[in-house]
């Protein structure tokens, strides 16, 4: 039995299938590529913005883009790495919340 105060997530992946911080770390990578990528495409449309962020209740926004500001192109890019358009001023994410 594990004890060890850490995230659910965690936890299960090192005490339930005995995986090594290391190993968790590599197995959360293309998360975080994926955060990273996305974040590289808002920027093109953003610039550098002050707060270009919020979070609330498990929905990551990023709001310093209108959808219809971005391309098709990216805007499909944006949807399989987990943002999608919230209503007419920004764009959602509840794959990089705050969970």
């Amino acid at each position: 039995m594990c004890n060890r105060k850490l995230p659910e997530e965690y936890w299960f992946a090192t005490c339930c299938n005995n995986m090594s911080p290391a190993e968790f770390g590599k197995f959360n990578l293309s998360i975080m590529e994926d955060l990273i990528e996305a974040l590289q495409i808002f920027m093109k449309y953003c610039g550098d913005v002050k707060y270009p962020t919020t979070c609330e209740h498990e929905e990551l926004f990023v709001n310093c883009v209108t959808p219809e500001q971005v391309s098709e192109e990216d805007t499909k890019r944006l949807d399989e790495l987990g943002f999608f358009p919230y209503e007419d001023f920004a764009f959602v994410s509840y794959r990089f919340g705050d969970n």
